[in-house]
């Protein structure tokens, strides 16, 4: 999936070839505009990027809180300070609080870390996550952690069988 500013990062490149061809001509000035709203959206895409992973360890935060406590249920007092606390993080982007609480889901899958996440996931719902985004992020959240612990898991599983085998 091609966000705006690899479509602004093509656009640019194929003007710039056209130019150099001479195809098309275009003033120093285009260019100029073309590449400022290139790093305008890549500073997007990188403070987007930022707020989530605020979001997350803001949100598994406030549920380690919760184990410290015999894993009792938030006070409604407390959960409406998290809330808070996670909409101040990023203000009116239900987008961002979905990719957090799916990757979140999506990465702790089948591991002991499972329920701090669903927690932790139910913190940015009750922040205003969009529930119809959330699949396809947990989806990505499982696509990465199998790319960072497949190779991992399989090491473990084979010294653990070499280990029994001697």
């Amino acid at each position: 999936m091609a966000g705006i500013g690899d479509v602004l990062s093509l656009t640019l490149l194929r003007y710039c070839e056209q130019l150099l061809y001479g195809r098309v001509a275009v003033s120093a000035r285009d260019v100029a505009i073309l590449m400022r709203l290139e790093r305008e959206f890549r500073r997007d895409a990188e403070r987007d990027r930022l707020a989530v992973a605020r979001l997350t360890l803001t949100a598994r935060r406030l549920v380690a809180q919760l184990a410290h406590r015999a894993w009792r249920w938030p006070t409604p007092d407390e959960t409406a300070s998290w809330v808070a606390e996670l909409q101040q993080i990023a203000p009116s982007r239900t987008d961002l609080l979905s990719e957090a609480a799916g990757l979140m889901l999506g990465a702790a899958e089948g591991t002991v870390d499972e329920p701090r996440a669903c927690a932790a996931a139910e913190l940015c719902r009750a922040a205003g996550a969009d529930p119809a985004l959330i699949p396809q992020w947990t989806e990505e959240g499982r696509r990465r952690a199998q790319a960072v612990f497949g190779r991992q898991a399989a090491r473990v599983a084979l010294d653990a069988t070499s280990r029994a085998v001697g």
